[in-house]
């Protein structure tokens, strides 16, 4: 990236990106800083993002998106967070009635999710993130919410080594709704 007044631009293998009339960002978990960094810098060069620099950082704060959830009235599961573990069971107590998913707020891919099928489990979930003095999402299990749900994971659906993001453009970033 180059910043400054009347040059500012986004260089690729040391070559100087033009224009784009669509930005699709697809940016792994573990490069959310320098992605969006990126992100930010094609808005800030007026191109069009699919996905905002700021939709990528909420989407990755468990604790974030919720919130933006609920405020715009989507059904969540009933919620609780804890900053530190000594708070936690008044977190539990408001929750409600186990099985409960104890969720560490910074994991990634259900890393650092647990599901606790009672008190005594979620207990001991408790003890073992005391170790890490880490920040604690606590939910309702959904089993219970008999929602229909389906997980996409869309890419490069032409060929091995996404190259049919340079053959066929946008048209490798297509899925058909079921």
């Amino acid at each position: 990236i180059n910043i400054g007044r009347n040059q500012s631009a986004i260089y690729y293998n040391g070559n100087k990106l033009n224009s784009f009339d669509a930005v699709l960002p697809r940016i792994g978990a573990s490069q959310t800083s320098y992605g969006t960094a990126i992100v930010r810098q094609f808005e800030m060069m007026g191109d069009y993002c699919v996905n905002t620099s700021e939709s990528i950082k909420s989407s990755r704060d468990k604790l974030r998106s919720l919130q933006i959830l609920a405020k715009h009235g989507l059904d969540t599961p009933v919620t609780g967070y804890a900053s530190h573990t000594m708070d936690i069971h008044d977190v539990i107590e408001k929750v409600g009635k186990t099985p409960l998913i104890m969720k560490l707020l910074q994991g990634t891919q259900g890393n650092g999710m647990v599901l606790a099928e009672t008190i005594k489990a979620a207990e001991s979930v408790m003890n073992a993130f005391k170790q890490v003095d880490a920040d604690i999402l606590v939910q309702e299990y959904g089993r219970y919410f008999n929602l229909k749900t389906v997980s996409f994971r869309g890419g490069c659906l032409t060929g091995e080594n996404h190259s049919g993001a340079k053959l066929h453009g946008f048209l490798s970033f297509l899925i058909k709704s079921v």
